[in-house]
């Protein structure tokens, strides 16, 4: 099964309330709830010290929506950032 039927086929998941991966944006890269804003971006973000209203500003995003990605578990934040860096580094091969 190549890479793209086998994420087809695991639907949307909800990874927490506002954090979603769906299948058909960027090969399930997590996402914002209802836009294409990739969460891994935002984590960076808010580990650089960008403040919240400046994250809100940038991506148009509301302040729940941030707090969602600030609420994550440590463990939620290592598989964001490691699903992102799996298909990157897809990209790049």
């Amino acid at each position: 099964m190549k890479w793209r039927e086998y994420v087809a086929l695991q639907g949307i998941r909800t990874i927490a309330p506002e954090v979603v991966q769906d299948p058909s944006i960027n090969s399930g890269r997590p996402i914002i709830k209802e836009t294409r804003v990739f969460v891994d971006r935002i984590i960076g973000h808010l580990e650089s010290g960008m403040s919240l209203p400046e994250i809100c500003q940038e991506y148009e995003l509301t302040p729940a929506q941030v707090e969602a990605v600030q609420q994550l578990s440590p463990e939620q934040v290592q598989y964001i950032k490691g699903y992102a860096d799996a298909l990157e580094s897809r990209v790049l091969k």
